[in-house]
């Protein structure tokens, strides 16, 4: 029987112990005899599925073989092994992923995908369900500040802040009021039923972008916003769009995107309302976004795509530096 366990019977000899001190004859007929008696008692287990551990001194005998998992994992495709490995990893652990290749890694192009959109139709189970709800009242913090945003804040609370992520009831991951694929008119809505915050902080329009949605409807979403977030919190920092490399190439997008981010600076009020400019730490040159602080592919498998949207390790890094700095926060 291929691949079966050889198990050395109860009451057999010894056969490693060369001197065979122990038994009655020492000629070379008598020692002939007894590895025919040995080889002859040697039987295969009848019965089927996992054989049983083998302890004590046997375990380095000769003829235990390696378990099939072991000797599978030696020929198997180590991308294959791999991505078995991360699939059984929980979700707080497979969105820091990216973070796992270090700071030295070349651009974090070799790094593992963060799972995002990549599996926002998977529908929602109960058990997603109740975590999304255990985890509600548990929002990031920056200092003083809650975030509030999309999936930028996502990654950045669960990679920077160690505030992991859950699977919400719309079967996305969300951390607080920081939602993937939010838009800022249903961070609007949101917001507008379950609202309890004194300081916030805000980045939320990247998939407005996405969507095409006109400068008008996002100037209208965002004032709009504004005035929920007047009457709930004692200061507003609002932070600017950081650039989308993959809509580079979109006709009149650059355009949009420079007209929507100085109309947010002109917002700044000096008391309630404070503007950061993010956009110069993802920007070589204007209009020439910097590749390397942003993730070039995402998702696992047959829905491994081209991302160029989400920031990665490295550029959240810059994100988190620039807002210390600015709060003057520890």
């Amino acid at each position: 029987m291929k691949g079966s366990r050889l198990v050395k019977p109860n009451g057999s000899v010894n056969m490693s112990d060369n001197s065979l001190k122990y038994l009655n004859c020492n000629s070379a007929s008598c020692e002939s005899t007894v590895k025919e008696k040995w080889n002859s008692s040697l039987k295969y287990p009848k019965k089927s599925g996992r054989h049983p551990r083998i302890s004590g001194p046997s375990q380095n005998s000769p003829y235990a073989r390696n378990s099939p998992r072991h000797e599978r994992s030696r020929t198997e495709d180590p991308s294959v092994a791999n991505f078995r490995k991360n699939k059984l990893l929980p979700v707080s652990s497979r969105l820091s992923m990216p973070g796992r290749s270090g700071l030295n890694s070349p651009v974090y192009s070799d790094a593992d995908a963060w799972i995002t959109d990549c599996i926002a139709e998977k529908p929602a189970t109960k058990t997603s369900e109740g975590r999304w709800l255990a985890k509600k009242n548990k929002v990031p913090y920056l200092g003083s500040y809650q975030l509030i945003g999309d999936s930028l804040f996502v990654r950045f609370s669960d990679q920077i802040l160690k505030s992991p992520a859950v699977i919400g009831a719309n079967g996305k991951f969300c951390n607080g009021h920081c939602v993937s694929g939010q838009t800022i008119s249903e961070l609007d809505q949101r917001l507008s039923t379950e609202f309890a915050l004194t300081n916030v902080m805000v980045l939320i329009g990247t998939n407005d972008f996405l969507r095409r949605s006109s400068f008008h409807e996002m100037q209208n979403d965002m004032k709009s916003l504004l005035n929920l977030l007047a009457y709930s919190s004692e200061k507003v920092v609002l932070l600017t769009v950081p650039p989308i490399p993959r809509l580079e190439n979109t006709p009149g997008h650059w355009a949009l995107w420079e007209k929507y981010n100085e109309w947010l600076k002109t917002l700044d009020n000096g008391t309630t309302i404070k503007v950061i400019d993010i956009v110069p730490l993802f920007m070589i040159k204007t209009r020439t976004p910097d590749l390397k602080a942003f993730e070039s592919h995402m998702g696992f498998g047959g829905k491994r795509r081209v991302d160029l949207i989400h920031l990665n390790r490295l550029g959240l890094l810059r994100l988190h530096a620039e807002l210390k700095k600015q709060l003057e926060i520890e």
